[in-house]
């Protein structure tokens, strides 16, 4: 198969794909053509500058397999020539040439060489692997860790793990300690490879507390993110290295910090009501616990974090998992840990799948769908129903799960109307409902679901514009009462829809909830406090009514309650089965009901 390739200084030519070095391992070879365009192949090197001859000659050696021979003319060629736009090549043929020759001491000659000579050039990756190779043959671990933390400077974020795996093969077992990792990266701008070490450094076996607690050196080669995930990492495993008391603990799992101001706002708010919901409980003399809260961003940090904590007995379940990736990220850490994990607000379909410990206290989008379906079927079954749904976003997922279930259910489904999310005129849409369903029909229902609110004015706009009587049963992002109110125009309309959020702000229950909020954090209570609140409230009433045994737990968490801001039912599955509907008109929103009627 051919493709083409540039190198400075060349037209395009036809190469050879996997021509590219193949560094010999224990494994049985490393591909490093799996980089793909970072690479060099020797086929792709054509003379065109001064020594001409001689370059090309060291290539013909080199496709000869006359290694040695290939790489002293390399290295006398870019010796003799380092302004040529081929010296980078040259530099990195050299010691390609001395590592295919056995010559791994000659090759981490030429090697550094080409860092110091040309660090800028779009061939140090592949010169940093080379460079740890050789390295690791000669049995210098840390220049093989500094070659691969420059060459991962400026490679793509997803090459860490190749390089993390490079490290391996090259070093053979040959030790490092924290001091070669410290130098390796000293000077260096953090990259995907260096944090990706360094986390996984800290969480290595350790035979002391004293050596543990020097690894947090390793925070400085990170930015903050990473460094919350390397406390975290500290805050779990130091305490298996000594202290073993008797408190339950809870562990608080969140996703490391970013760069979005309201994405850390909602990670705290959310850790902070769950915070609250455990003072409440151990003011009010409940069983005692203690809470270690973690910050990480991939599964493999979840992963080992859980798998530590699996093994003390103290650890007896997980909260947390804020936005659906990391709390994919969280449930695919703790799947098979068998410690009970509450995840308070995600949406994911795949949550449970990871694991028979996971709990998913928010329904699920294709949940609510089938839901709303079931709700029409029980409560108006003659009725004549219309959809009018976006083509992208979560509400389509909600419209289709809706359409199935009407189906299944032998609803009269007339028409489906879809649009573009940027649609800015649905009238088209409304003809083609009206088409099937008379906008005077009062008995009709129009189920609308929506994946963002700033669409909703230009629904309701093109309902009253078109006539329409039918009943509004909306699903997403329609608990919106500021706006329902000012696109209602003073007419007597009536809207129902699904909500996850629910509360009654009157009620003892969220007083306490209030005022325990306010006394750890001084702000007012948010909905992200709330489910974070909730999910901490339901899993201790679990904890409080019996034994502390895991298994026991979690039998205990699949029931059917009423919680601050919404219904929860697990009885029958892991995620969960139940939501809110509400009803808005003149008065404002109101709870209508909640499926199931708990």
């Amino acid at each position: 198969m051919y493709g083409y390739s540039r190198v400075p200084g060349n037209e395009r030519q036809p190469v050879k794909r996997g021509r590219s070095l193949r560094l010999s391992n224990r494994r049985g070879g490393l591909l490093i053509a799996l980089f793909g365009a970072w690479f060099l192949p020797a086929s792709m090197v054509c003379a065109q500058d001064d020594g001409a001859g001689k370059f090309r000659t060291a290539l013909d050696l080199y496709e000869r397999r006359q290694y040695k021979q290939a790489a002293e003319l390399f290295r006398v060629w870019y010796t003799a020539y380092p302004e040529s736009t081929r010296a980078p090549a040259a530099c990195v043929m050299a010691a390609r040439s001395f590592l295919a020759a056995g010559l791994p001491a000659e090759a981490e000659k030429d090697g550094g060489r080409f860092f110091a000579l040309y660090p800028d050039s779009p061939y140090r990756l592949e010169a940093a692997l080379i460079l740890a190779q050789s390295a690791g043959r000669t049995g210098n671990g840390k220049v093989a860790l500094r070659a691969l933390a420059l060459g991962a400077i400026a490679a793509p974020d997803f090459s860490a793990s190749m390089l993390i795996e490079a490290l391996r093969d090259s070093l053979l077992g040959t030790p490092l300690s924290l001091e070669d990792v410290e130098d390796a990266f000293s000077g260096l701008p953090p990259s995907p490879f260096s944090c990706r070490y360094c986390v996984e450094w800290v969480s290595r076996p350790a035979v002391s507390r004293e050596e543990f607690t020097r690894r947090a050196v390793l925070k400085r080669f990170c930015p903050e993110g990473i460094s919350a995930e390397i406390d975290s990492l500290r805050n779990i495993l130091l305490p298996r290295l000594g202290d073993v008391g008797a408190t339950p603990i809870i562990c608080i799992a969140l996703p490391a910090a970013s760069e979005e101001t309201e994405r850390n706002r909602v990670v705290r708010d959310m850790r902070d009501g769950i915070l609250s919901a455990i003072d409440l409980h151990n003011a009010q003399g409940g069983l005692p616990v203690d809470v270690e809260c973690i910050y990480a961003s991939t599964s493999d940090t979840f992963r080992t974090l859980f798998a530590s904590m699996a093994r003390d007995r103290r650890n007896i379940g997980i909260i947390g998992g804020v936005f659906s990736e990391d709390a994919l990220s969280l449930a695919q850490g703790a799947g098979g840990t068998g410690i009970p994990c509450v995840v308070p607000a995600a949406t994911a379909e795949e949550l449970t799948t990871c694991g028979e410990n996971i709990i998913q206290m928010n329904s699920t989008f294709k949940t609510r769908g089938s839901i709303l379906a079931d709700y029409v079927a029980a409560t108006r079954p003659s009725a004549k129903i219309a959809v009018l749904a976006p083509l992208e976003g979560f509400a389509r997922l909600i419209a289709e799960a809706f359409i199935e279930r009407a189906r299944s259910n032998r609803l009269k489904l007339e028409v489906v109307s879809w649009y573009s999310s940027g649609t800015m005129d649905l009238r088209p849409q409304y003809k083609t409902v009206a088409e099937k369903i008379s906008p005077s029909d009062t008995t009709a229902v129009l189920f609308v679901p929506l994946s963002t609110a700033e669409i909703l004015p230009r629904i309701l706009r093109g309902y009253l514009q078109g006539g329409f009587r039918a009943i509004v049963l909306g699903a997403g992002d329609w608990n919106r009462p500021d706006i329902l109110t000012q696109c209602m125009e003073g007419r007597d309309l009536t809207v129902e829809f699904e909500s996850d959020y629910a509360v009654m702000e009157g009620s003892s229950q969220y007083r306490d909830f209030a005022q325990a909020y306010r006394r750890r954090t001084g702000r007012e209570p948010t909905r992200d406090a709330v489910f974070g609140y909730d999910a901490a409230r339901f899993f201790l009433a679990a904890v409080s009514a019996g034994s502390l045994h895991r298994p026991d737990i979690l039998c205990r968490l699949r029931k059917a309650c009423l919680v601050l801001h919404s219904p929860v039912d697990l009885r029958h599955s892991r995620s969960n089965r139940a939501l809110n509907i509400m009803r808005f008109n003149m008065e404002g929103v109101s709870r209508l009901l909640t499926i199931p009627d708990l």
